[in-house]
């Protein structure tokens, strides 16, 4: 079963605070003609919506959604077509259309702790955090042991600033899946919340060690260095991030700023150029406060 876990990514850089953005969103397909699926009779409705799940787990989301719709119009009723069809909105950034879909998804099966879970991400993306709590909390009492359940709970927590009960549900999702990179990272973030560095430190590594080319982690373990003043360790790896996603402005811009910090003004007012690649240029409180 598919799972959306909404990460809000915001890894504060040393020169501003703003959200990362994708470098490069993927555009949604337009919707082309394909053959009618119910011209088989002998395709089984389960089987007709493993075509459709099949065509949205590679990509092909303009066809998968074709097929539900299509599928929709002989069942109405079938629930997964419908979740199916709120994750293809997702994947289309339309939040509010993705809630409809999964809603009536849940209407339909309402003992779905999958439904539910999406249900409350997509709830959480709207902003209706009282909604998404309960939908989660009706999750986890169905399924405890689903990993992905309790990351997105203390997703939900930690947007509502409740940061320790976050962290308890990240520990959870990490019990129930030791490998969950997410879940160390977003404990990272909320232990930098509480101004617990050092752990947030040690969890953003643990993050690296199940996904090593994850960006944000190594962007935010650089940042971490940088306000220990660690500058020569945080600018090896603005460099390596670089080399997994070159058009990353913040790692090039905090590279600068940290090459200014060691005195290697050449290279430093050269990297500062990328400044202006970010589109808005912010000049807040240079640094966060590492003193606790």
């Amino acid at each position: 079963m598919l799972f959306i876990t909404v990460s809000k990514v915001s890894s504060t850089s040393f020169h501003a605070t703003r959200n990362n953005k994708a470098i490069s969103k993927k555009q949604a397909p337009n919707l082309w003609p394909i053959p009618n699926l119910f011209k088989n009779q002998n395709l089984g409705l389960p089987k007709q919506f493993q075509e459709a799940e099949a065509l949205y787990q590679a990509g092909e989301i303009g066809q998968a959604e074709a097929w539900c719709l299509q599928l929709l119009g002989k069942a109405p009723s079938h629930g997964e077509t419908l979740h199916l069809l709120g994750l293809i909105e997702h994947q289309k950034g339309n939040a509010g259309l993705a809630a409809e879909w999964i809603s009536k998804a849940v209407k339909v099966q309402p003992q779905n702790a999958v439904f539910l879970s999406n249900l409350a991400a997509m709830l959480r993306t709207l902003e209706r955090y009282d909604e998404a709590l309960l939908h989660c909390d009706k999750a986890i009492g169905l399924d405890s042991g689903n990993s992905s359940i309790h990351l997105n709970r203390g997703n939900l927590l930690k947007d509502l600033k409740n940061f320790v009960e976050a962290i308890t549900s990240y520990d959870k999702a990490i019990a129930l899946d030791s490998g969950n990179a997410k879940a160390y990272f977003n404990k990272g973030r909320t232990l930098e919340e509480l101004g617990r560095f050092d752990e947030a430190l040690v969890s953003y590594q643990q993050s690296l060690k199940f996904q090593p080319d994850f960006v944000d982690a190594h962007f935010n373990i650089a940042h971490i260095f940088e306000g220990f003043g660690r500058y020569q360790e945080a600018l090896v790896i603005y460099t390596h991030i670089q080399s997994l996603r070159p058009d990353f402005v913040d790692a090039h811009w905090n590279e600068a700023l940290c090459r200014l910090r060691l005195g290697d003004f050449a290279q430093g007012w050269l990297k500062h150029e990328w400044r202006w690649q970010s589109g808005t240029v912010d000049w807040p409180d240079m640094m966060r406060d590492f003193s606790h």
